[in-house]
């Protein structure tokens, strides 16, 4: 009986002892927060556009977790797609998401964006269950503060973004209300037809960036 009763208990232990073992996302995070910015500071310095638009889709790539952030922007409705619509979405949205936040950089960068005289980011206390994380900065840009939530997931041997909340206001909640309510009135073609011209409309500074 020794060895089933060992086994049983090795079984019960290993979640745990993995879970423990998982390192801390907030320095990951603290460094990638910084990666960006030192992105957006070369943008208006640098003559090789190409090669900075590949560096700020890197970071990108690195930190957002897209198959945990495309799914959940669409809840219940992701079940009802087909593959080919999943796949349809899933570049739409990370196009879309993407030329959103390389937009934000480089309007930081050029100055279009009314820059705060001092900025302090103080990391608070995370919140690590299994896989599964939390992380928030509190940040003050001049009088204005602000708590953000980044949501972590792991998987790959790493840390990933799946969701970031400012004062509690969600981007993939906020999506995917969005998403739900334009599928249920016009339905999912019109939801990527709609996608598109923002990403467009994005490109030529003719729309609101978004989250």
């Amino acid at each position: 009986m020794r060895a089933p009763a060992a086994f049983l208990l090795a079984t019960l232990t290993a979640a745990p002892a993995f879970a423990a073992d998982l390192p801390s996302p907030r320095p990951w995070l603290e460094k990638k927060v910084e990666e960006a910015r030192k992105l957006a500071e070369k943008e208006s310095k640098t003559k090789d556009v190409e090669n900075w638009n590949a560096k700020s889709k890197a970071l990108i790539d690195e930190m957002l977790d897209w198959d945990e952030m495309t799914e959940r922007s669409l809840g219940r409705q992701w079940s009802k797609l087909d593959d080919k619509q999943k796949k349809e979405f899933s570049a739409i949205l990370r196009e879309m998401i993407e030329t959103s936040y390389r937009s934000k950089l480089k309007l930081a960068s050029k100055g279009d964006v009314k820059k705060p005289r001092k900025v302090e980011i103080k990391w608070l206390e995370e919140d690590v269950s299994g896989k599964k994380g939390k992380v928030s900065a509190r940040v003050q840009a001049d009088k204005q503060v602000a708590v953000i939530e980044f949501s972590t997931i792991w998987h790959g041997g790493r840390w990933h973004v799946y969701d970031v909340a400012i004062d509690d206001v969600s981007t993939v909640r906020t999506y995917r209300s969005q998403f739900r309510k334009l599928i249920e009135k016009e339905g999912f073609d019109e939801l990527l037809s709609r996608m598109r011209k923002k990403i467009a409309d994005i490109r030529e500074g003719r729309a609101d960036l978004g989250p």
